[in-house]
């Protein structure tokens, strides 16, 4: 509910809540408390630059996928900006100033005007560490330049780590921009003593050597053998190629796909789910040590 509407509810006010439930209007509102310092709520979602199974571009019904969820943080992929398709709009802005939510953005295809990328939302304060370019081979079957976006937020004093990406479509190439995220440049220097989530579309099944090379130094939240967390395609999944990896400062409380008509509907891939344990206590004087 709006502010305001602590000891009764005024018509207007209502009508708010309304249209902040259908995702017309955004409420008002403080950063959400920490009410659990020592959890973490992460969605991975490849939102497919907003535009449904139905053919309509929505950014509003993404951002209504999220808010029923209650992510603290959220990492999205194929965002678009100044696109004509998408009515020019900046879709990473606007879902989050629909939730409310802090945003950083990686533009990965710069056209003109027109970008093309990936974001993360955060209910608190949230900084980029780094974005860059990840290997890409010409030869792929769909040549395109991928990347990657690191950011931090901070839980209480806690540093964590969030990166996403959206790795390439061929083998060699993944497991080329696997290595370049593993290794010195990116995560290497911090893989044993940072709290890291690691998360996208990785275009990749379990069991494939790119998934190893992350599952050997990181760990999947989910079970490997688990159809029930297939995220693609969201009309009728089969594949899970949407993964989290954490570091070993995080217990996994639960973990899921959300099926739902809604997220059938407002793109091709199915949002994935974790809750998280922070341990926040073994991390406590890493603030002074980190890049």
């Amino acid at each position: 509910m709006p502010q305001g509407a602590d000891d009764f509810v005024r018509p207007g006010l209502l009508r708010d809540a309304a249209l902040a439930v259908l995702g017309r209007k955004r409420l008002a509102r403080p950063d959400a408390p920490l009410v659990h310092p020592s959890r973490l709520r992460v969605m991975s979602y490849n939102v497919h630059s907003c535009i449904g199974m139905d053919g309509r571009v929505s950014p509003r019904r993404i951002a209504r996928v999220i808010s029923e969820q209650a992510p603290d943080v959220v990492a999205l992929q194929e965002l678009e900006h100044g696109r004509l398709r998408s009515r020019g709009e900046n879709q990473a802005s606007k879902i989050a100033q629909i939730l409310g939510y802090h945003v950083t953005f990686l533009a990965t295809v710069t056209r003109g005007a027109e970008r093309y990328g990936h974001a993360i939302l955060s209910r608190w304060p949230i900084r980029t560490v780094k974005v860059a370019e990840l290997p890409t081979r010409t030869f792929s079957i769909w040549p395109e330049p991928r990347g990657a976006l690191w950011s931090r937020i901070f839980l209480g004093a806690t540093p964590i780590n969030i990166l996403t990406t959206h790795l390439g479509l061929s083998a060699r190439e993944r497991l080329e921009q696997m290595q370049t995220l593993l290794g010195p440049h990116w995560l290497g220097p911090i893989l044993d003593t940072q709290a890291i989530v690691l998360c996208g579309d990785f275009n990749l099944p379990p069991g494939t050597p790119p998934y190893r090379l992350a599952a050997d130094r990181l760990r999947d939240v989910a079970s490997v053998g688990s159809e029930a967390l297939n995220t693609f395609i969201s009309t009728r999944p089969f594949a899970r190629i949407d993964h989290i990896f954490v570091s070993s400062h995080f217990t996994t409380e639960s973990v899921s796909v959300v099926r739902n008509y809604l997220t059938r509907v407002s793109s091709d891939h199915l949002p994935l789910l974790a809750d998280l344990q922070v341990g926040h206590l073994a991390l406590k004087d890493e603030v002074e040590r980190m890049p």
